[in-house]
């Protein structure tokens, strides 16, 4: 029995440990430049990609190295130039410390060490951090809600509210790896609540079932669709634009009707998002300067 086809959205972000060879290099100009090799039986040519992970060479199963090296050099300069552009528009190193800015749905949020909130919250333009790694499912009824109430407010999606409770700057110590667990777990909650509101608006518009909405932690993918009806979603796109967010979604949704990239599903996805290519380009451009480091 044929196996069931999965989609999904690739990241231009982190390869995957194992598919690709160890790394070679090559000599640029006065520079040397590392790369790696992804070979496959299918390739009938050379191809150079450059992004987040670096140079990346896509060639032939037989192709010998010399043949790698002269396309390298052929367009070396092409490569020095977009390897540059790509060192400038990395993130810098997240720094997990009191007055550290994270982003939610696009919009900057302050990191602030409280020990007057027991959950990790969010006030305003702060996410506060408190000393519970408690989560929202385990908060009893004498414990305040520090996760927002989610709204979606008709096309205009998605809003994260909470309510607001004094508070007093009263700063705790926590080590860096403890800071990123809180923040992950509350951003994974944030996601979660978001992606629940953003597919039930478009499942109806692309009159789909309901799908199975499950998070992932994928390093190379925004999301991936099964044919047995579940989508899977990053839960880093909380990080970006809502528009983003929603290209994503629909992209999923819609390969419930077309398990491919076929003009029927990208009219598919424009029927719903008009705009759906400069959404895609956005994301492909963009898309690094909302991961978590």
């Amino acid at each position: 029995m044929r196996k069931p086809e999965t989609r999904q959205l690739d990241l231009p972000l982190e390869f995957r440990r194992g598919e690709l060879a160890p790394h070679a290099h090559i000599c640029l100009g006065d520079m040397l430049v590392s790369y790696t090799i992804k070979r496959s039986h299918r390739r009938r040519a050379i191809t150079l990609t450059i992004d987040e992970q670096g140079l990346r060479v896509g060639a032939p199963w037989r192709a010998g190295e010399r043949a790698i090296e002269n396309q390298l050099r052929k367009h070396g300069d092409w490569v020095l130039r977009k390897l540059a552009e790509w060192q400038q528009r990395r993130p810098p190193p997240r720094r997990w410390q009191d007055g550290e800015t994270l982003m939610l749905l696009g919009e900057p949020l302050r990191l602030t060490l409280s020990r007057a909130r027991p959950t990790t919250g969010r006030d305003g333009e702060r996410l506060l951090v408190g000393p519970s790694l408690l989560s929202i499912a385990e908060m009893d009824d004498n414990t305040q809600p520090s996760s927002p109430a989610l709204l979606a407010r008709g096309e205009g999606g998605f809003e994260a509210q909470m309510a607001c409770h004094p508070f007093t700057q009263n700063s705790i110590e926590l080590r860096p790896e403890e800071i990123a667990g809180r923040v992950t777990v509350w951003l994974r909650e944030q996601a979660l609540a978001c992606f629940h509101d953003r597919v039930a608006h478009y499942r109806t518009l692309l009159v789909v079932p309901a799908p199975e909405i499950r998070l992932s932690n994928a390093r190379t993918r925004w999301g991936s669709c099964h044919p047995a009806g579940r989508i899977h979603l990053n839960w880093r796109l909380i990080q970006m634009p809502l528009r983003l967010v929603d290209y994503v979604v629909v992209h999923e949704l819609a390969h419930l009707k077309e398990m491919n990239h076929s003009p029927r599903f990208w009219h598919t996805v424009a029927r719903v998002l008009p705009d759906y290519a400069a959404r895609k380009k956005e994301i492909r451009r963009e898309g690094h300067r909302y991961l978590l480091a």
